[in-house]
């Protein structure tokens, strides 16, 4: 009933107030508000208080003060405001110059003088620098900032603006290089899925991505400023984390315009490859393929004063070729099977990256009365992200998909209506259409993906997505969001109401390569060759491709003692055998083991084998509801800002039907509508203290705390919707170990049964031992580790995965985040002011996945020793211990109930932080800018399955994310783990991680500065960031651990085929040098006319060509330094110094 009730008062508020906005409704506008007083300091009540700019369609504003002589006036669009107050018996005060800017409140007193109200004194104090009202923590960066700075003019700029923002490394870019591959980042440890990007204070993202909107690009000549909030949230906004808001240009009762064109090609681009980058892989620089940008818009009255547009377009396109050894197409690829297994770099064809961005749109502003104004904004835009991902380095050209974003339109509508002097409402609807076409980059037919692991990296065919659910395919999705507002002001009040509402509908329909099932592989199924040790002398070795030409034995590399069964040659003539002249470009070093000290020779042989249902296709529908209230209660010189947020979450899983599967003998399957999903309901208090300590404006004091749930995009890892969809819940993947016994590099030739779970191949060699299949011992195919995954009379259609009915619905129980900010703003002289704060955030209702299926006693503990870097001396060497893998009779049993942490002891994350800032405008000169630091400690110790749990943390779910330690495990500025199959599942990473506090240590500013003669203005941007953290990810099989004290028959990994731990504890190695980077830019105004202006720019991108290392191999091995696939191989660095000229007209 109550919940009937709460939807019926959500209908019917947007009923009537027509449809709204997500969360941010109506953060689009500021605030000028103050106190009237006469000469001897009384209140003066009744005085009329008016603001006029030429930003308003309506040219004026009024409101009168109340008794205790306050007044206000809301919902002010950024411009340039004269204030003016009024009485009876007193001369008439105006106050000019006063900035208005998203999210500010400017405080503008007045004092009164006896005298005829025809009388009008011109008060000639500084407009205010200091909010000392709100408690919110942002950065605005007007548009005059933004066209004269050298940034790349792209959302995924905006984070070298922001101190504090952490952005991906490998997203870090020059001259607009990069794309906007990424736009989003984090701030005071917020939630990579919390970051939200805005248009006109309404949400604008799309969900499928979390809010990191890549779908959408925005043109910089339809901007009027951005609004960056990252701290003081208030009950307005959906979530904490890093805002971005973006407000377009209106038109206006005069027209007006900009035009902006760029370019920049190879000759103006500077190498900054040197020796020691050659000796870490790069052989040569980043060349410009493609760059150049063509935008513009033009506003004005179709009807003055009543009803304005605003016009744009832009067309942006950038292309480059790629600087790394791995960024070559794979020579092997059309290759006859198997030699298309091994990698070979085909230097005539470079990796190159392309993003191209075309959009349109039109903006309309009606005053329809005195009081009504609507507001319309329509983009459409058609872009492509081509090779995605490809700047990972991580993945050969073929094995990235080009990323089209078609059906991609958005549109907008607000009804703004004064009501009266106190009260204003608001409304607005954004209506989001888009979709992500991820298509094939070039592969053949016949290509299927193999994975290096030792050298993490991909190559043959896509290996961008390897999961269930494949890598080709439509992801869609359609949402409609909705708000209202109503705002009263009454004495020291300001009151504010609302209600949001959006509802995301998302599918995807995907497949996989290798559609003809080539080569005697099922459709669907994915490869691994990882290195091995052998006993194969040095003289018996392929040098082309490290193969061995005579049989062989693997070596047990924890104990030296070789395997019971012999290999075939893989150098031949032989059916299915590899060509002697077949050239594998990822050779395997020689390894000297700890244990006996002796040599051996190591080659990249099969090793897993990964099998996947395909297609898979899904559907869900969300729905996100909210009401929230807040007041800002001023008391004399402190302001009480009080908000209280009330989120209701409903997730939906419409009726669908799996396609039939039949490589595994799989029928289709269909499934019910689930019609709650997850539940959830969640206060969010928002409390936050402003106190002008001084009263003059000058000194601030601030302190704020929030509660915000975290986002639940439509695909991404973490959302609830999708991991309890029954599609997901089913067992979908399943890996099987893969020894090539035969030689022929072909499991299902050697006799694997690809529709049963149980082992196979006996090995053809003399002597052999038979294979096990109950067991996968000795097996050329072993079994499958996920007994849910094939037609299991016993189990026809178990869910693999379930979750706790606390953990998906109730109350308080979505997981949510807590964010502190305190910090003291001062204006230490005229125009300049500066900030220092502290922050601190800390995440709530963890969850953990328990495989019920095993008891804790089913695991026995086993070590593995890393083999010691000789290139890096201290890595490697050391006996890793306390990793635990399930027994014999657990094989394979896989039922995982995910729960919420907090039942088996007390997990943490928590991130602490300082920032110091600035902001200064004089003498024709603008700097912003500050310093941050600060880290984020996470503890993760908790026994759940097996002991292994209080000194490792690794994601025994198999989707790889229902664990939220993952999505928020300082992944930021590690190397991007595309190209793995599942990179999480049986990654072990130390439990607890307390990284020193130059994690964060960063630098930025921008300054601004116009020359007293010509018209000559120089603009810089710099940014000072961390190096990169390192990573080691070891890849170890059965043959390379020993066992301690185990269960009889515990001789072989149960648990894992090709395992993983990580080597370095990540997030606190910090070796390959500061990042500095500083673009500058030298411009200068003609005047044409007293209406136009042309300007020319000339501009430097790193113009002391810099070359910091922005991604690294990850994968822990003893390559030789700048040999394919080695670890710490840098795999991207920062491009050149790239000049551009461009050209910039207003009118």
């Amino acid at each position: 009933m109550r919940k009937s009730l709460m939807f019926g008062h959500l209908l019917v508020v947007c009923l009537l107030a027509g449809t709204s906005a997500w969360g941010q409704a109506g953060t689009n506008s500021g605030v000028i508000a103050g106190e009237v007083d006469d000469s001897s300091g009384a209140k003066v009540a009744g005085a009329k208080v008016e603001v006029t700019s030429p930003a308003l369609i309506e040219e004026a504003r009024q409101t009168v003060t109340g008794d205790d002589g306050l007044y206000r006036i809301v919902n002010l669009p950024p411009g340039v405001y004269t204030v003016t107050a009024r009485q009876t018996g007193f001369s008439a005060s105006k106050r000019e110059g006063i900035e208005i800017t998203t999210g500010f409140t400017a405080t503008v007193n007045f004092s009164l003088t006896p005298g005829s109200v025809t009388q009008t004194v011109t008060v000639t104090t500084e407009a205010p620098v200091l909010d000392t009202q709100d408690s919110v923590v942002q950065r605005v960066i007007s548009n005059t900032i933004l066209e004269a700075l050298p940034i790349g003019k792209s959302a995924a700029d905006y984070p070298a603006l922001l101190p504090g923002a952490i952005a991906p490394a490998a997203s870090q870019d020059v001259g607009g290089l990069k794309g906007e591959q990424s736009q989003g980042f984090r701030i005071h440890g917020s939630a990579p899925v919390d970051f939200t990007q805005l248009r006109d204070g309404m949400y604008y993202g799309a969900m499928t991505g979390g809010g990191s909107n890549q779908l959408s690009s925005n043109n910089p000549t339809a901007t009027q400023e951005v609004q960056m909030e990252t701290g003081g949230y208030t009950a307005e906004d959906w979530n904490n984390g890093g805002h971005v808001n973006i407000i377009p240009k209106n038109g206006g009762n005069a027209l007006h315009g900009s035009f902006q064109a760029d370019f920049g090609n190879k000759a103006l681009q500077s190498g900054n490859v040197t020796p020691a980058l050659q000796g870490l892989g790069v052989p040569s620089p980043s060349t410009i393929r493609s760059l150049y940008e063509v935008a513009g818009g033009v506003g004005g009255p179709i009807k003055k004063d009543k009803l304005w547009f605003f016009a744009d377009a832009r067309h942006w396109i950038s292309s480059s070729n790629q600087a790394g050894a791995n960024f070559f197409y794979d020579a092997n690829e059309a290759a006859p099977f198997p030699n298309n297994l091994y990698y070979a770099a085909d230097p005539s064809r470079p990796a190159y990256d392309v993003n191209t961005y075309t959009d349109v749109g039109l903006r309309l502003t009606w005053q329809a009365t005195k009081r009504n104004q609507f507001t319309e904004n329509f983009i459409q835009e058609r872009n492509c992200n081509c090779y995605y991902t490809i700047s990972s380095g991580l993945l050969a050209p073929e094995a990235t998909t080009h990323h089209w974003y078609v059906h991609d339109w958005r549109n907008q509508a607000t009804w703004t209506f004064p009501a009266s002097n106190k009260l204003v409402l608001w409304a607005g609807v954004t209506a989001v259409v888009s979709a992500i076409d991820a298509r094939s980059s070039g592969e053949t037919p016949t290509s299927f993906a193999v994975t290096d692991s030792s050298a993490n990296f991909t190559y043959g065919a896509d290996g961008t997505a390897l999961n269930a659910g494949g890598t080709y395919g439509l992801t869609s999705q359609t949402q409609l969001n909705g708000n209202f507002t109503a705002s009263y002001t009454t004495g020291p009040h300001s009151f504010k109401f609302g209600v949001s509402e959006m509802e995301p509908r998302g599918s995807r329909a995907a497949t996989f390569s290798n559609l003809a099932g080539a080569n005697g592989f099922p459709y669907g199924v994915q490869l691994q060759m990882s290195c091995q040790a052998i006993d194969t002398p040095a003289a018996s070795i392929n040098p082309s491709n490290g193969l061995p030409t005579v049989p062989y034995h693997t070596i047990n590399t924890n104990n030296g003692s070789p395997s019971a069964n012999s290999f075939a040659s893989p150098i031949g003539a032989g059916p299915g055998q590899i060509s002697p002249s077949t050239v594998n470009s990822l050779l395997c070093p020689p390894i000297t083991l700890k244990v006996n000290k002796v040599t051996y020779q190591q080659a990249l042989l099969p090793s897993q084998v990964v099998q996947f249902l395909a297609p898979v296709d899904f559907a869900l529908n969300e729905a996100d509801h909210a009401l929230f209230a807040q007041d800002q209660w001023r008391i004399k010189r402190l302001t009480l800002n009080l908000g209280l947020r009330f989120d209701w979450f409903q997730g939906k899983d419409p009726a669908q039907t799996e396609p039939a599967q039949p490589q595994y003998g799989l029928a289709a399957k269909s499934f019910d509508a689930v019609h709650s999903a997850a539940d959830w309901k969640d206060l969010n208090p928002r409390v936050g203290v402003a106190y002008d300590v001084f009263g003059n404006g000058k000194t601030a004091l601030k302190v704020s705390i929030s509660r915000g749930v975290l986002t639940e995009g439509l695909s991404t890892g973490s959302n609830i919707t999708l991991l309890t969809n029954p599609v997901n819940e089913l067992a979908s993947t399943t890996t099987r170990s893969w020894t090539d016994y035969s030689g022929t590099f072909n499991p299902s030739i050697d006799g694997a049964d690809f529709t049963s779970g149980a082992g196979s191949g006996t090995s053809t060699q003399p002597g052999a031992l038979p294979c096990n299949s109950k067991t996968g011992a000795n097996c050329a195919s072993g079994t499958a580790n996920t007994a849910g995954f094939y037609p299991n009379p016993n189990a026809p259609s178990t869910a693999n995965v379930t979750y706790a009915n606390n953990v998906t619905h109730g109350f308080q129980n979505r997981p949510y985040d807590w964010m502190l900010s305190a910090s003291v703003q001062q204006e230490v002289v005229r125009n300049v002011a500066v900030s220092i704060g502290y922050y601190r955030t800390w995440f709530g209702n963890l969850t953990v996945a328990q495989n019920t299926a095993i008891p804790a006693t089913g695991y026995d503990q086993y070590c593995v020793t890393p083999p010691a870097s000789t290139a890096y001396p201290g890595f490697g060497g050391t006996q890793l211990c306390n990793l635990y893998d399930p027994q014999l009779q657990y094989r394979g049993l896989a039922t995982y109930l995910v729960q919420k942490a907090s039942a088996f002891g007390k997990e943490s994350d928590v991130y602490t932080g300082i920032d110091a800032t600035v902001n200064a405008r004089f003498h024709g000169l603008i700097l912003q800018g500050g310093v941050t630091a600060g880290h984020e400690v996470t503890n993760y110790c908790v026994q759940v399955n097996s002991p292994e749990d209080l000194f490792w943390v690794s994601n025994p779910s198999p989707g790889a994310s229902s664990i939220l330690e993952f999505s928020n495990n300082n992944a930021t500025n590690v190397s991007n783990v595309q190209g793995n199959i599942n990179p999480l599942v049986n990654d072990a990473a130390p439990c607890y991680i307390n990284p020193p506090w130059y994690q964060n240590l960063q630098f930025k500013m921008i300054a601004v500065y116009t020359l007293p003669w010509w018209k000559i203005r120089l603009s810089a941007n710099e940014q000072n960031l961390p190096s990169i953290p390192l990573q080691g990810t070891y890849s170890f099989r059965s043959t390379d651990v020993s066992f301690i004290n185990p269960a009889p028959g515990h001789n072989t990994l149960n648990g894992c085929t090709l395992c993983k731990a990580e080597v370095v504890t990540p997030q606190t190695v910090f070796p390959f040098g500061r990042d500095n980077q500083l673009d500058f830019r030298l411009a200068r105004d003609f005047s044409i006319t007293e209406r136009w202006k042309i300007e020319p720019t000339a501009d430097f991108y790193n113009i002391f060509n810099a070359n910091p290392i922005l991604t690294v191999g990850t994968a822990y091995n003893t390559s030789a330094p700048g040999t394919p696939g080695a670890w710490r191989n840098a795999t991207s660095i920062l491009p050149g110094r790239v000049i551009k000229f461009g050209v910039h007209l207003d009118f």
